[in-house]
Formats: structure tokens, sequence, C-alpha cells
């Protein structure tokens, strides 16, 4: 025979990672909030090369609720740049082409960091997606060949006295 149970549920229950359990969250209704995050970060071009910039795109997009108002994009690192941004609506991305990059003798490893509103001046829902890093690897140029002076000749072998 089927019968239903008459107690009533048990509340669900989160369980952490360290195994505690906790009452579930309940559902609290979202406030509208901005969300500023880098959605792209590349290079235009090819790898830094002495005597070339490298200049570089990123794509800014508030994945939040509401609109953003004005903000700075900072590129620091090896890219020292900033750009003001008036504003952005909710759903709305903007792209930003920014650097120069100019390869330095020896390096090889370019590390560049492009932060979204780095002052948080818009009080966003998530304030800890706002920076990416790009690395990028630069090529030594071309070297010429370096002469090398020529060897001197090998001592030929004695034949043996008798």
């Amino acid at each position: 025979m089927n019968t239903l149970d008459p107690r009533p549920a048990p509340a669900l229950r989160a369980v952490s990672v360290d195994g505690d359990a906790r009452p579930a969250a309940s559902a609290a209704p979202q406030t509208a909030a901005p969300d500023l995050v880098i959605d792209s970060f590349e290079p235009l071009g090819d790898r830094p090369t002495q005597g070339r910039p490298l200049w570089l795109e990123l794509r800014v997009k508030n994945v939040g609720n509401a609109a953003a108002g004005p903000f700075e994009v900072r590129l620091s690192e090896e890219a020292q740049d900033s750009q003001r941004l008036p504003g952005l609506a909710a759903g709305a991305s903007r792209a930003l082409t920014t650097g120069p990059i100019y390869y330095r003798n020896g390096e090889q490893l370019y590390t560049v960091r492009a932060d979204v509103d780095p002052d948080n001046e818009v009080a966003e829902s998530d304030e800890d997606n706002n920076y990416t890093i790009l690395f990028l690897s630069g090529d030594h140029p071309p070297q010429p060949p370096i002469p090398q002076p020529p060897l001197p000749p090998l001592p030929l072998p004695r034949p043996p006295r008798p």
C-alpha cells in the first residue's frame, strides 16, 4: 500500500566543502546592479618583434542587469595606458584598441594586465571579476650569423718508427 508521509519535508540544506551543514539560502530578490568584465583581450597582429609596435584589443562587457556609470579601463605591466568610458548599458559591450607594446632587447615574455573599473567607481554585483592578464611571447629578431675563424688543420698522424 502506498501512503504519503504527513510530516512536513525538511528544509533543504547546503553542505560546505568542510562538511558543515547550513540552512539553504532563501531565494532573495536580486538587486539590479552592473557587473563589468573583460570579455576578450588579445593582440592585434603578430607577436612583439623589435622595431614594430604591438597593439592590443580588449572588449569590456556589462554582464549585470543595470547600466554602469563612468569608469576607467587601465593597462599595466608591459603596456601603460588608460581610457575613460562614459558608461555601459546592461548587456552591452565595447571594444577598445590600446597599447602599444614595444620589443625590448632580451625580453621574451610580456605580461599585460587589463583592469576595468580599477578604482571601484561603479558599485557592481561582483567586484572580483574586473581584470584579466595576457601573456605574450616576444620574438628575438633574427641575428646575422657570427663568422667563425677557420679551424687550424689537424696534424697528420706520423707513421710508426721501425
